[in-house]
């Protein structure tokens, strides 16, 4: 995979990426789905009228004659602002800035996908934060660098705000709740 530069506050870091799979962590089974003459099943879909079965990749089968299928470029929009969203460049063409961050900070991220940074040479306990695109896009990927006694890694995904911080007993709020107890009861036993 490609190499990528970023900047971790005022140093630079350069190395290649290498995906992590879910294979690379939990080992690889492969399960195939076999048909009545234990020939490979492909993936397939069968559209409304039922009279057309579409194996993976063929679209071209549903388009009627002389219609063509393009991707063309597509223009983003912000739907508060209505404004065109400019694109985010991928982080191998503009070096990421990264921060130094906490362990709790970088416990926030909702991870996606995870690179080993195998050239990175960062001191163990190490963590950082800030932003990554593989490639092109509208929106922004979250970012965290951080290094264990098993390497460095880049971890992509979305910070998440916590939503339980804490909890407070407040002793004004469980009197109100007893008094209010209290006046329902008498007007219950008001009614026999």
């Amino acid at each position: 995979m490609a190499a990528c530069t970023f900047n971790l506050g005022t140093e630079k870091c350069s190395s290649e990426l290498r995906k992590v799979t879910r294979d690379d962590l939990y080992g690889s089974r492969r399960v195939q789905a076999l048909g009545a003459d234990n020939k490979p099943l492909q993936r397939a879909g069968v559209i409304e009228e039922g009279n057309l079965y579409l194996v993976s990749g063929d679209v071209g089968r549903t388009l009627r004659a002389g219609e063509h299928f393009t991707l063309a470029p597509v223009e983003t929009v912000d739907s508060a602002t209505g404004q065109k969203k400019q694109l985010v460049p991928s982080s191998f063409k503009q070096a990421p800035e990264f921060r130094r961050a906490s362990a709790e900070e970088v416990s926030l991220l909702e991870v996606a996908s995870v690179y080993r940074l195998p050239e990175a040479k960062l001191a163990p306990g190490t963590f950082y934060l800030g932003t990554f695109n593989y490639r092109d896009g509208v929106e922004r990927n979250d970012a965290a660098i951080l290094t264990n006694n098993h390497g460095t890694f880049l971890l992509v995904g979305k910070l998440k705000k916590p939503l339980f911080v804490g909890m407070e007993i407040d002793s004004q709020i469980i009197a109100e709740a007893a008094g209010e107890e209290e006046e329902a009861e008498a007007s219950f036993e008001s009614l026999f």
